[in-house]
């Protein structure tokens, strides 16, 4: 698949998300608050036009929420004015990022996920390729999925 075949809604939601899962990682257990704007400003690409980054800061609200819904994250509270206080990874977010493959070539270290993630965020969000995000994204999801299914 290429990058044109991903919609632009669906890449926002995966470079948003995985800046998220990064900075909650790096202050867990600790709380944090979240400024949806802040945070969706974060993972913009280098050529995005100022409409696009818009869209970024729009959508991160939706996309704190939705991995609230989903049970990657907590969230104490939030304000009329869309921020987040308390936000920080649940038992299932924080395993999804620890999670170790069990398939590993011989001699190789395993790797986290949250490992993946930084190294992917490490050059910063808007260098990311979007299928390396997708992926890595889609990566975090089918975990989080075959974790749901064997606790069920």
């Amino acid at each position: 698949m290429s990058t044109d075949t991903i919609p632009a809604n669906i890449d926002q939601f995966n470079r948003t998300a995985l800046s998220l899962f990064s900075r909650l990682y790096d202050r867990f257990p600790a709380p944090t608050d979240i400024e949806p704007l802040d945070l969706g400003l974060s993972g913009i690409p280098d050529d995005a036009s100022d409409v696009q980054a818009l869209s970024y800061a729009v959508r991160a609200e939706h996309v704190i929420s939705w991995l609230e819904e989903e049970g990657f994250i907590r969230v104490q509270d939030r304000d009329l004015g869309s921020k987040f206080y308390g936000v920080r990874l649940s038992l299932r977010g924080l395993t999804v990022l620890g999670y170790i493959p069990t398939v590993l070539k011989q001699g190789e270290e395993p790797e986290t996920m949250i490992t993946k993630v930084k190294r992917a965020l490490s050059s910063g969000a808007e260098k990311a390729g979007a299928e390396a995000v997708k992926g890595l994204l889609s990566e975090l999801f089918k975990l989080a999925l075959s974790s749901a299914i064997s606790q069920a």
